[in-house]
């Protein structure tokens, strides 16, 4: 644990953080650019959510600034090394391995764990698909690992309460928007997330995997469409 992370208890600011940090992100799941500007092509209305999800990560580091006033190493996060390379590598073909083994498994009970429940990939050029990607790697370990999880911990004084309350919120948060199968790889993938973080807390190893990861789920998702 990070003298940061240990200099500040749990208060008004930290709650106003997870509020932002879980509540932010629900708001986005109402208020979709596919409903809001149903004449755009889908490739700008992901750009438009995109930003969004920015704009989210944003705002709650600002309250871990401004309110807490706190720095990037209470939630872990600094310039990756090569231990930061190392771990966030070797995540990433662990994720890879779980995410073969968890589409095999369901190709056998005849569910795909490649299949968007609301985007057709085959509309979304490689660049966007690859920006999609760094998002989620940055913006979801922000959210969902370094902030959510000190900030729990703080509050229960529990590790695994923290980690189970902010893996919970990571895949009920992925519920509307893809389908059952993927969301079992969400729930997997995520739980190998958080327990990267909560062993080596290093955000920026868990950002590299999770951005590996998802170019290569987002990737293959979009082949498949485009050769459907």
């Amino acid at each position: 644990m990070t003298a940061d992370r240990r200099a500040a208890p749990f208060g008004a600011a930290s709650l106003l953080g997870l509020a932002a940090a879980f509540g932010l992100p629900a708001m986005l799941l109402f208020l979709r650019p596919s409903e809001l500007f149903p004449e755009l092509p889908q490739a700008e209305q992901v750009m438009i959510g995109e930003g969004g999800w920015w704009a989210t990560a944003l705002a709650v580091l600002l309250i871990m600034f401004v309110a807490e006033r706190r720095g990037l190493g209470s939630i872990d996060l600094r310039w990756p090394g090569m231990r930061s390379v190392f771990w966030g590598l070797l995540g990433s073909v662990v994720l890879i391995a779980l995410f073969a083994a968890t589409q095999l498994l369901l190709q056998l009970l005849g569910l795909g764990v490649s299949e968007a429940a609301t985007l057709d990939f085959g509309q979304i050029p490689p660049w966007l698909i690859l920006a999609m990607a760094l998002r989620a790697g940055v913006v979801e370990e922000i959210l969902f690992r370094g902030y959510a999880v000190t900030r729990l911990e703080s509050l229960t004084g529990r590790t695994w309460v923290a980690a189970l309350l902010s893996l919970a919120a990571f895949v009920v948060l992925h519920a509307t928007s893809w389908s059952a199968g993927h969301l079992i790889f969400v729930a997997v993938a995520g739980g190998a997330l958080t327990l990267l973080y909560v062993w080596k807390r290093n955000l920026s190893a868990n950002i590299i995997a999770h951005t590996l990861v998802d170019v290569v789920g987002l990737m293959l998702a979009r082949y498949a469409m485009v050769q459907g």
